[in-house]
């Protein structure tokens, strides 16, 4: 109830007034917006959360997890601890939303991979290996109806709107 006074009172930079303007844009469009939060590695929140949303809307249709935890820098660099905050919502998130959609199935998964497990770059080993994961787990039918797509970095949300550049590669 207080989302657009909220927002009417903050600035909209890609913060917490940012994401709320974006979901009262949805509710205007007709949507039905139910805000929550649970750690995707964490199997009782997202229990939680599954149960929550099955309360309030019944059967669910379809989802679409694109969570992720950007990776950076020289793998040589790295400690296993490092990389395994990078792998954690993929393998781990990707594991207990299957085991959530046993159940009652949706009708569809969309997995949020990365253009990175295709081509990667200088510094995502880490990363390119994790949606890697997502394409096999997609590929090897385990969830039904499950797709995975290998998203490029977008411009208004996302990773890369939220992480730190160089001015000339922003621009880009």
């Amino acid at each position: 109830d207080q989302w657009a006074e909220y927002v009417s009172a903050n600035h909209r930079d890609g913060s917490i007034a940012g994401k709320l303007s974006t979901m009262l844009k949805l509710e205007e469009l007709g949507a039905e917006v139910l805000a929550l939060s649970a750690d995707v590695t964490n199997e009782s929140e997202m229990q939680e959360a599954w149960k929550v949303i099955r309360s309030r809307f019944g059967k669910i249709d379809g989802v679409v997890s694109a969570a992720g935890v950007a990776g950076g820098g020289m793998i040589q660099m790295k400690s296993p601890a490092v990389a395994a905050k990078v792998f954690a919502p993929k393998l781990e998130g990707t594991r207990i939303l299957a085991e959530l959609c046993q159940e009652d199935p949706p009708d569809f998964v969309v997995l949020c991979s990365s253009i990175t497990a295709i081509r990667s770059a200088l510094g995502q080993a880490e990363y390119c290996a994790a949606n890697c994961y997502l394409d096999a787990y997609a590929q090897a039918g385990l969830l039904r109806n499950c797709v995975s797509i290998n998203w490029d970095a977008w411009q208004e949300v996302g990773m890369a709107v939220n992480t730190d550049m160089p001015a000339e590669l922003a621009e880009l």
